[in-house]
């Protein structure tokens, strides 16, 4: 395969609890076969993984933007991880093994690049840039001491949508009622997201290190593009 895309959310990604879990169900050789033939430990072919984070897939969607309960995440780190734990764990990562769904990636045959699409609610944006200046410094392990280093750019962009999840079905209901009781249609009220996109390729570790630190002091904010009214991945993606 090329490239494989995955719309998680993060209970899946780092819940202890979950037996099927993301890393554990998806890239771990204890599951052989799903992907890959039986007893093969590399158990998923691809050249490229992308993983999408839609609004609704954050542990604490529904927190109000002021409250304590913040968007954070952490790919070394098992369970579910606060911002303020964020903040307190190593830029680059632990000295030893990843314990958390970032070093799955080290089961991946062929893999050269990983994209990740983070989107929340515009009024969460400080909190989304928050993550992303970590995310700069996630260098991902892989196999003979190679990495998965950020290439040094992130993408902004912004859309429209629905306020509510449940609007964006609601609403072609109340179209189409008012189309049969000759009323005016009743539009939901909207609300503005912004998406940060980041990519990381394959490096040798120690270039990567090298080179990892400069990238973070030089590079920019990312710069949002004007509106649209629909998601980048709507299309490609499932609904909640």
């Amino acid at each position: 395969m090329q490239t494989v895309h995955f719309f998680v959310q993060q209970y899946y990604l780092e819940s202890t609890e979950n037996l099927f879990g993301f890393g554990d169900y998806l890239l771990s050789p204890q599951w052989p076969g799903r992907f890959g033939a039986a007893g093969d430990a590399h158990v998923l072919d691809a050249k490229k993984i992308v993983l999408t984070f839609r609004r609704s897939d954050w542990w604490s969607w529904e927190s109000p933007p002021m409250s304590n309960d913040q968007l954070a995440i952490c790919p070394w780190r098992r369970g579910r991880t606060d911002w303020k734990q964020m903040e307190a764990e190593p830029l680059g990562g632990p000295n030893g093994k990843w314990q958390g769904w970032g070093g799955q990636f080290h089961f991946v045959r062929g893999l050269e690049m990983l994209e990740i699409e983070f989107e929340t609610v515009l009024t969460k944006k400080r909190q989304l840039e928050r993550v992303v200046e970590r995310a700069k410094h996630w260098k991902f392990p892989l196999q003979n001491d190679r990495v998965l280093a950020w290439t040094g750019v992130v993408k902004g962009s912004m859309w429209e949508g629905a306020l509510k999840l449940e609007e964006d079905y609601g609403d072609r209901l109340v179209r189409l009622r008012s189309v049969h009781e000759d009323t005016e249609p009743v539009v939901p009220p909207k609300c503005s997201y912004v998406v940060m996109t980041m990519i990381w390729r394959v490096a040798q570790r120690e270039k990567a290190d090298c080179e990892g630190d400069e990238m973070g002091r030089s590079a920019s904010r990312p710069v949002l593009s004007p509106s649209r009214t629909e998601s980048p991945s709507s299309e490609r993606g499932r609904g909640h």
